[in-house]
């Protein structure tokens, strides 16, 4: 079960607002544990002009790009005063801009106990953030798990998940599909309502046919938020409703894979978490999605890593950091 992966991450704080003070937090923690004096480490803290997500770390100062570059500075920061007591300069910008990871709820009549948790999700994320992911997908088999009757505890559920996802500089993104008969008007109502619940809900990963998605992207449109809406690759003429919508679009398919999608546009691989544990094979494979021209790439969370994880954190999640860098910072 995924709430044995879970379980096993790191606690976070509680109370925090925001991914800037998660990192802040993460520096003072580590300028405690190493039982430092914090007033040599008064730094000033600022958004730049610079790439999104990027970050400089200089004398007295860290900048970022965008608040999350902000939080990657100040994590950056955190791990150099656990290792060396000190900050010294440096910079970085991110080589693949997507680093997600997924689970998804096969039947919402299943064991729910992983989903409902409230303690487990903040410690997951902390661990994401940290190893620089940027993304999150729950795919579900259908919205009636969320919308029905008696789903209440399934609904509050979700907006718990996605707020917790923001508040550590994770974009959340809703997987829907069509696992049973629906009605356009109904999925558009159920959209709307689910939509309306989860305001940190960034992104809505879309898998059903061109006439559904059609009104599952007029159910975005209406809520005013710049949602991006998530196709397959094929997906092409879905991809221009979205567009006449006004909302951004990116596509995915399953890795290995040999179509490609327009130059210029934002597309993913999707592919299981690796199996491998040693990070010169995850470097390889990261080396290999960036070859591809690929934005980045969506690992799967099964069950079975939790067992096979030679680390309390599962290996494989160091291919967030391994894809932010590419190349190491300068």
């Amino acid at each position: 079960m995924l709430n044995k992966l879970l379980a096993i991450l790191t606690l976070a704080g509680a109370g925090l607002a925001g991914p800037v003070e998660f990192g802040r937090s993460e520096l003072d923690n580590a300028i405690a544990a190493r039982r430092l004096n914090p007033k040599l480490f008064q730094i000033k803290t600022q958004v730049a002009v610079d790439p999104a997500e990027s970050y400089r770390i200089v004398p007295g100062l860290i900048t970022g790009g965008d608040l999350r570059g902000l939080m990657y500075g100040l994590l950056e920061a955190a791990d150099q005063v656990r290792k060396t007591g000190r900050l010294q300069k440096v910079e970085a910008v991110p080589g693949m801009t997507i680093r997600g990871a997924r689970v998804a709820i096969d039947d919402f009549a299943g064991d729910l106990e992983w989903f409902h948790g409230r303690e487990q999700w903040p410690a997951l994320f902390r661990t994401l953030a940290i190893e620089r992911f940027n993304r999150f997908q729950i795919a579900v088999p259908d919205l009636a798990g969320l919308t029905g009757a008696g789903s209440e505890g399934n609904l509050d559920a979700l907006r718990f998940i996605s707020d917790a996802a923001a508040e550590y500089g994770i974009d959340f993104t809703l997987g829907v599909g069509m696992g049973q008969a629906v009605e356009g008007p109904d999925l558009h109502a159920a959209l709307v309502k689910v939509m309306a619940a989860c305001p940190a809900i960034r992104g809505v990963r879309l898998r059903m046919d061109a006439e559904l998605a059609a009104e599952a992207i007029r159910a975005v449109q209406e809520t005013g938020r710049r949602a991006t809406i998530e196709l397959a690759e094929d997906a092409q003429a879905t991809a221009g409703v979205a567009a006449t919508a006004g909302l951004p679009v990116r596509f995915s398919a399953p890795y290995p894979g040999a179509s490609r999608t327009a130059k210029g546009t934002q597309f993913f691989w999707e592919l299981p978490a690796p199996a491998a544990s040693g990070e010169p094979e995850l470097t390889r494979l990261v080396n290999k999605l960036a070859g591809t021209g690929a934005s980045g790439f969506e690992i799967d969370l099964p069950p079975a890593m939790a067992g096979k994880a030679p680390d309390p954190v599962p290996a494989c999640l160091s291919m967030g950091r391994l894809a932010y860098d590419v190349s190491e910072p300068k």
